[in-house]
């Protein structure tokens, strides 16, 4: 899939306020049609993108009952810039290895 649209153009947007059609023009459609919002392919990049936009992009993807959003924050840790999203969430869910060095 392409970088763009994606995150990067829909943090952007965020600064100025999203509408319900807004947010489907930063999205691609995968094969089978659903609509996703593409993050750039490193962590450091989407953080860097998460830093300036995930404080406006959780509380409105929490007001928005008509969409359910699934995000991909990667690991967890004291400088997490997608906090913005994480604490907006009704549900979190954590994918971890079965090893305690790993938690």
């Amino acid at each position: 899939m392409s970088r763009q649209p994606g995150l990067i153009s829909l943090t952007a947007s965020a600064r100025h306020g999203l509408s319900r059609d807004d947010l489907w023009s930063h999205a691609q459609e995968l094969g089978g049609g659903l609509p996703v919002v593409v993050a750039p392919e490193r962590g450091d990049r989407a953080s860097a993108v998460l830093s300036d936009g995930a404080a406006a992009l959780g509380p409105w993807l929490a007001q928005r009952h008509d969409v359910t959003a699934i995000a991909d924050c990667g690991r967890i840790n004291s400088e997490q810039v997608s906090s913005g999203l994480i604490s907006h969430a009704n549900h979190v869910f954590f994918v971890v290895r079965p090893t305690a060095e790993q938690l």
